[in-house]
């Protein structure tokens, strides 16, 4: 069905998939948390598409190419996962296919996001978008690489580890000890090692975010609200035990609310940029 509705995307089928969105739901176990709203949206594939294709021509260059990473994605985590339960745990092997995941999940949306500001609302002697496109790349996959990290229970108790078994076996571990929330202490040293390289991310997506022009406001705006709340979730992960599945990790309505009035301030020129990415980074005790 994939396959099917990628090569619509892409032009080079006149139609979608022949399919009933709600079996398909049905069948894949999806029935408990896809919405209504989401099996409509389905059963309106085609004319989605069809709206798209009323887009400018690079407009379109730049959905089709998203959307083919994505779907190439999805794809693979069809194939990589298949039959897989916390009784029949399935890992990536190395930190280069966790990479590789975080780039066709949400890098790729920087890229694209990226490319679509270049075409609307960003001049050229405002930014240089080759090097915006390589940070917005790793600002996305920080953010895949913080939902990775702050998921880890729910993912291993759906069969599924992002996380390297490489890695995880040079101290003495496999993916189904994640399991057990007492694999904290051994596992903390390497979690907090990822940590740092979600943070790395990060620190290129507050490059873009200070790339972006000042009069950019409301751009400004929708880059550091995913930025800051990404740094302020690893703060929070690094003194828990994000193994714990009873305590999903994650910042407080409060503080989500005092994010996005120092963002706003900020982008007006009221308030410090290096005052928020403190504060979002603030409680790093290891």
């Amino acid at each position: 069905i994939l396959d099917a509705m990628n090569a619509r995307i892409q032009g080079s089928a006149e139609a979608g998939p022949d399919w009933d969105p709600r079996a398909l739901l049905q069948h894949a176990g999806g029935s408990q948390t896809a919405s209504a709203a989401e099996v409509e949206l389905l059963h309106r594939f085609d004319s989605a598409v069809a709206t798209m294709e009323l887009l400018s021509r690079e407009d379109q260059t730049h959905v089709r190419a998203v959307l083919e990473t994505i779907v190439q994605g999805q794809a693979m985590d069809l194939k990589r996962f298949s039959g897989a339960t916390a009784d029949r745990l399935t890992a990536l092997r190395r930190l280069e296919e966790t990479e590789d995941y975080t780039f066709r999940v949400a890098g790729c949306v920087g890229e694209f996001w990226t490319r679509e500001c270049a075409s609307h609302l960003v001049s050229a002697h405002e930014w240089d978008e080759r090097s915006q496109v390589e940070d917005g790349i790793r600002f996305g996959k920080g953010l895949q690489w913080v939902n990775i990290l702050r998921d880890l229970p729910r993912d291993l108790r759906m069969g599924r580890c992002y996380l390297p078994s490489e890695e995880l076996a040079e101290v003495g571990l496999v993916p189904k000890h994640l399991l057990a929330i007492t694999a904290w202490t051994q596992l903390k040293p390497l979690y907090l090692k990822w940590t740092d390289h979600a943070e790395e991310h990060l620190n290129a997506g507050w490059r873009y975010l200070m790339r972006t022009p000042a009069h950019q406001r409301r751009l400004r705006f929708a880059s550091a609200v995913p930025l800051v709340l990404g740094y302020r979730t690893l703060s929070l992960l690094r003194n828990g035990n994000p193994l714990d599945p009873q305590s999903r990790i994650k910042a407080s309505r409060a503080e989500v609310r005092s994010a996005l009035w120092q963002i706003a301030l900020a982008c007006l020129g009221l308030r410090g940029w290096s005052q928020i990415q403190s504060w979002a980074r603030e409680s790093r005790s290891r």
